[in-house]
């Protein structure tokens, strides 16, 4: 079972939100003053990850790279590069600033182009948070280092790999990497925009740390075949559930969040959070029902957690 949460903003008072029936046993809902429609394409943020993970898994798979070797070899000017590990990228414990962190970079504009080369540099110049391996902090610099090792090993860009070693195999049509892929069909607009069917501007510094976008029921399909096992081989997924401790209940895998019960009320989950300018995506795969649910907010005034735990209401109180 799916079930795709998609509100524009919080549901008008005594009003309710219209539901959208497909197959396989999945629904799309939507609410508040929105023209949305199941098929609108949204900004993933940092959901991107889990494909850019996949991504990884894939060259390790193949040989290109080894999880537990240094990357030095293909960006050597990364401070620590001789001693911090792919997996350290992976799973948030390099150490590596998040260049999202640095005042200057918050206070330039959100469209303004940077490049991965220039988003490193920005990390280098603050210190480490703390020695390989030997914390937890979630660094977007991570993932855009994980992108160029991509693409030094592929020999194509990151969107390319995507495309051909992801998104093909598990029949995503309506997930595009934006900004380089030739992305096809309409992209919501976040509800502060002048028009609710014109989006902001692309932002220009996401790339393989934010730069997903796709319709709630493509999302929905991905974090399903990745939470069941079917995208993965056994061996590919325990390497992608060795968790380490992120100072919380949750833990944290190669690309990917692990929920406990304790968390969910529902069951454990796989999945990953997403927040970039104008959308705010959840999406988990909870284990024991089978069951997949995305929430998306194109606000920056709500959260999707208000639409997950309401969906949690009915997951929990349905009995599945």
């Amino acid at each position: 079972m799916r079930i795709s949460l998609d509100p524009e903003s919080p549901p008008a008072r005594g009003r309710e939100a219209p539901t959208h029936l497909s197959s396989c046993g999945a629904r799309v809902l939507t609410s508040g003053p929105s023209r949305l429609t199941p098929n609108k394409l949204h900004r993933l943020g940092s959901i991107t990850k889990t494909y850019v993970a996949a991504l990884v898994l894939s060259l390790a798979r193949e040989g290109l790279l080894r999880l537990d070797e240094p990357i030095g070899r293909w960006v050597p000017d990364v401070t620590g590069a001789d001693v911090i590990t792919v997996r350290e990228l992976m799973n948030h414990s390099s150490g590596i600033f998040n260049y999202t962190e640095d005042n200057n970079f918050n206070a330039a504009s959100t469209n303004t182009a940077i490049s991965p080369k220039e988003l490193v540099a920005i990390a280098n110049r603050h210190d480490p948070y703390f020695a390989p391996g030997r914390g937890w902090h979630y660094s977007n610099t991570n993932y855009i280092i994980l992108g160029m090792i991509s693409e030094a090993l592929g020999g194509a860009s990151v969107a390319a790999m995507i495309r051909a070693r992801v998104l093909e195999r598990a029949h995503l049509r309506a997930t595009f990497f934006e900004g380089e892929d030739v992305v096809s069909g309409d992209l919501a607009g976040p509800v502060s925009s002048a028009d609710q069917d014109t989006p902001r501007a692309r932002p220009a510094s996401a790339w393989a740390a934010g730069a997903m976008v796709a319709t709630p029921d493509d999302v929905a399909s991905w974090m399903e075949q990745v939470g069941s096992g079917r995208f993965y081989g056994s061996a590919t997924e325990r390497e992608l559930l060795t968790t380490v401790s992120t100072g919380t209940a949750v833990e944290y895998g190669l690309g990917i969040m692990v929920f406990p019960r304790t968390i969910t009320g529902a069951g454990p989950a796989i999945g990953h959070f997403g927040d970039i300018s104008g959308y705010h995506s959840q999406a988990l795969y909870f284990t024991e029902s089978a069951t997949t649910i995305v929430s998306i907010v194109d606000s920056d005034t709500d959260s999707p957690a208000n639409v997950m735990r309401s969906a949690l209401l009915v997951l929990c109180g349905s009995g599945q």
